[in-house]
């Protein structure tokens, strides 16, 4: 079995969205200044690093991330290359996207950053949020932090695939990653009551 970690580090330092908090891991007790064990202290958004969106991030009565459907989130999925391209439109995934895949990686160019936050995307255009809901995809997973446009206030795409329950998955790392067909596993901190969260997500082949 080979198995590719497709999850970024989180790390201080790590870009997130303007206005997130950004990572932050602080010691508590330290071995080494005679405490009897190691612990640290976390600050994450629950959009931090690679993460999962759920319906709740925009719908108040929407899924929440712990009440996702693990099956969803588990199992055969493709890596599709569309790192040459400004934004994802339905015919690009038509060309690309054999229709027997449930779940969808879309390996996008790297977004752009600035001081530590993002100031670019490769957003999904509206026809291709429906091309992935006429063909009945369940996860949607991207390289970039948001599967809008970088200066989008309606949130139009999330709007239409979180309606859709369809889960989405942004901040993949699969740059190194060869466009083909894998086993996903993703799975979010399974915190209750959030709107998303951060997640370990690997790929494997038997």
């Amino acid at each position: 079995m080979h198995i590719w970690d497709i999850t970024r580090t989180i790390h201080d330092g790590l870009s997130v969205w303007p206005g997130d908090p950004t990572p932050l891991v602080e010691p508590q007790l330290q071995a080494n200044a005679g405490d009897t064990i190691n612990t640290s202290v976390f600050r994450l958004g629950s959009h931090t690093g690679t993460h999962v969106d759920a319906p709740a991030h925009l719908f108040a009565n929407g899924k929440t991330v712990d009440q996702l459907d693990l099956r969803v989130l588990v199992g055969p999925a493709v890596v599709v290359d569309c790192s040459a391209y400004q934004e994802i439109q339905a015919a690009t995934l038509d060309a690309r996207v054999c229709s027997e895949y449930s779940r969808v990686l879309l390996k996008l160019a790297e977004p752009n950053c600035l001081d530590g936050s993002f100031t670019s995307t490769v957003p999904l255009t509206l026809d291709a949020a429906q091309w992935v809901i006429d063909h009945h995809i369940k996860l949607i997973g991207i390289t970039g932090p948001t599967v809008d446009r970088f200066d989008a206030d309606a949130l139009v795409i999330h709007r239409r695939l979180l309606a859709a329950d369809i889960i989405i998955v942004e901040n993949l790392w699969l740059q190194d990653i060869p466009k083909g067909e894998y086993n996903l596993a993703c799975l979010p901190l399974p915190i209750a009551g959030t709107d998303g969260a951060p997640a370990r997500a690997i790929l494997w082949t038997d």
